[in-house]
């Protein structure tokens, strides 16, 4: 399971499987099956809404993590050059 998926679970659920996939555990969130647990805040949502609701956390969290790869390679890329090559180039 990649850590965003696992992330938005553990935002969303109180418990479940732990020996079952990111796609698996929706499943069993959409069959209502009770080896998952919504956190209280959600258990009115229904399944529905409580699978988009953990899906948004970890389309948000992927996003946030490819913006802080992009801002490090950039960081790097941008240690690597002189001042003058920055200014030349705009960036500072």
């Amino acid at each position: 399971m990649k850590h965003s998926e696992r992330l938005a679970l553990n935002q969303w659920l109180s418990d479940y499987p732990a020996d079952k996939t990111y796609d698996e555990i929706i499943d069993l969130i959409y069959e209502e099956d009770e080896s998952v647990t919504l956190w209280e805040r959600i258990e009115g949502y229904g399944a529905r809404a409580a699978i988009e609701e953990i899906d948004n956390t970890r389309c948000a969290i992927e996003h946030m993590m490819d913006d802080l790869v992009d801002d490090l390679v950039f960081g790097v890329c941008l240690s690597e050059k002189t001042e003058e090559e920055s200014r030349a180039e705009g960036i500072i």
